[in-house]
């Protein structure tokens, strides 16, 4: 096997595990192709297999490891979209698993990597948009860019561990459900974490690339809270911002955008001021942009803007617990469910909540185990 497969087209998740223990996932490219093969719980991008052909659509989980056991692949160069629920997508721990893709100029069309399907995890998966790197895409100051979303996520209850999301501009779009994101790494330059989700980012890496775009600024988040009434934004929980400067933590997307950065270092790539009301200016009193117990020099407040919200410690804590009791089943911790943020709990409730067991046992534990 190669050490890498390049393979085009679209690839749509839409079948999934049988009671013999196998699945077939159906993918659809241009030419009516399928990219994935999956066989003992084993992903394979870049099959030939046809759309017309006899598809399993079982029971409703299946744990899908690519890169790994029967194929030394770790590259995969084309688009996909999860549409079906009870995912669990696994790369290699050991060495990167990619998927990436080269388009831009939509948000809705181009990302590499589409969720819109509910209880999902993914572990160890790079996601790229590779067309803001092409050289061709920039004009001779190598600052043209435009949307490429490595990931665009629609669905609730999804998680992600040990992942990596890379673009520059809208790397990571965060559009609408719970989120959860624990020891990932998300880089960009613009607006690369954006959306209207209610997610918390845990022990990630923010890594900044806006010396890329210079000499325009970056900003990390994007957030599009449309009214108070919504329980969505975006909280950072011992993060580490990195990279290259100046960039901002986040501009308005509408008028009550809400981000909190708790208790993470910011390395000297912030500008002094922290955020931007963007198209909002005169009405930021709406605007909920707040940081608590960070570190490090991009952490000094003492120049920030005076719209900033300060929180007290209690608020903190409750902003955080709020957006940390995301589970499975719609309820929070406080009700006696694992929250998402239990890497092995959440996935022992995908796989229990399709009848399977647990995580690793049952009818996955030869194939994925």
């Amino acid at each position: 096997m190669p050490s890498s497969l390049r393979t085009t087209g679209i690839c749509i998740v839409v079948a999934a595990s049988t009671d013999q223990g196998w699945a077939q996932v159906r993918a659809t490219g241009d030419d009516g192709s399928c990219g994935v093969g999956l066989w003992g719980c084993t992903a394979l991008l870049g099959g030939d297999r046809r759309a017309g052909d006899d598809w399993a659509s079982g029971l409703n989980c299946c744990i899908l490891s690519i890169g790994t056991l029967c194929a030394n692949i770790t590259i995969f160069s084309e688009k996909v979209e999860i549409k079906k629920p009870y995912i669990i997508l696994e790369g290699d721990r050991d060495q990167q698993t990619v998927i990436q893709y080269g388009d831009g100029g939509n948000v809705v069309t181009s990302p590499t990597f589409k969720l819109n399907a509910d209880n999902f995890v993914a572990r160890y998966i790079v996601f790229k948009n590779t067309y803001d790197n092409l050289p061709s895409k920039l004009d001779a100051s190598g600052v043209n860019t435009t949307w490429a979303p490595a990931a665009a996520i629609n669905g609730d209850r999804a998680s992600f561990y040990h992942c990596s999301f890379s673009s520059l501009q809208d790397t990571l779009t965060d559009a609408k459900g719970r989120h959860y994101f624990y020891d990932c790494k998300i880089s960009g330059a613009i607006d690369f974490i954006w959306g209207n989700a209610q997610s918390i980012y845990e022990n990630c890496q923010i890594n900044s690339l806006a010396s890329k775009i210079a000499p325009r600024v970056g900003f990390i988040t994007a957030q599009a809270r449309e009214s108070p009434e919504e329980n969505t934004g975006f909280v950072f929980k011992n993060c580490h911002v990195t990279g290259s400067g100046p960039m901002y933590l986040g501009r308005a997307h509408t008028n009550h955008a809400r981000v909190l950065f708790a208790g993470t270092t910011m390395d000297n790539v912030i500008r002094a001021e922290g955020w931007d009301g963007a198209r909002f200016k005169g009405s930021e009193n709406l605007i909920s942009f707040s940081e608590a117990n960070c570190r490090g020099p991009g952490a000094n407040m003492s120049k920030r803007v005076k719209w900033e919200k300060k929180l007290s410690d209690q608020e903190v804590l409750l902003a955080v617990y709020a957006f940390s009791s995301i589970s499975s089943s719609g309820a929070d911790v406080g009700e006696g469910c694992s929250a998402i943020g239990d890497e092995k709990a959440f996935s022992d409730q995908i796989v229990a909540a399709a009848g399977h067991g647990s995580y690793g046992t049952g009818l996955f534990s030869e194939a994925c185990g």
